[in-house]
């Protein structure tokens, strides 16, 4: 199994992170490698869609990915209570049984996603998992920053096109070494 395909290149990066203003800025600097120029068909699995509801328009048309969230709806509700709090305990239950079931967390990033304690909780325990597999970064704007959370641990990034989504999500499933990260090129 070849795990880190010649169609990616290895991301290593660094964060600036800015408490007065509440912002992270990411730098990226890649190892160029070839660029992949075939897609294949995707296969059928459990994708974790992790998001802000107000990203909640770029999610839905990801849900033909076999999302593991029963109801959409009910995920969006969940930022109305931290993670934290006692008043979550349920809803934190079925959200960690729905990661526990995906097969690849893909993590839509927008303006503010970095700063959402239940992205972070997610993601976390994403990466509680004996089992797991690689991540899906999606950035939805280039200015965003990623959570800091999916840095050096198997995350494949790309851009809001299907058949990149679908590269990453196969990529990340089939990754051997979580420690590296890539990036799908354009």
């Amino acid at each position: 199994m070849n795990s880190n395909p010649s169609c990616y290149r290895r991301l290593s990066y660094y964060c600036n992170i800015d408490a007065a203003n509440l912002s992270i800025r990411v730098n990226f600097n890649t190892l160029t490698r070839p660029a992949c120029t075939n897609t294949r068909n995707f296969p059928v699995m459990s994708v974790f869609l992790c998001y802000e509801p107000e990203q909640r328009p770029a999610a839905e048309p990801l849900c033909e990915f076999g999302p593991a969230q029963a109801n959409l709806d009910d995920y969006d509700a969940r930022v109305k209570i931290a993670p934290d709090d006692d008043a979550a305990a349920t809803l934190r239950e079925r959200v960690a049984a729905e990661i526990a079931a995906a097969d690849v967390l893909v993590c839509l990033v927008g303006q503010t996603t970095f700063l959402s304690p239940w992205i972070t909780w997610e993601i976390e325990q994403y990466l509680t998992k004996p089992d797991r597999n690689g991540m899906v970064c999606i950035i939805l704007h280039k200015l965003y920053s990623p959570p800091i959370a999916l840095k050096d641990a198997g995350t494949v990034y790309c851009n809001l096109k299907r058949d990149k989504v679908a590269m990453a999500i196969e990529t990340a499933q089939s990754l051997d070494d979580l420690t590296d990260d890539y990036a799908i090129e354009d």
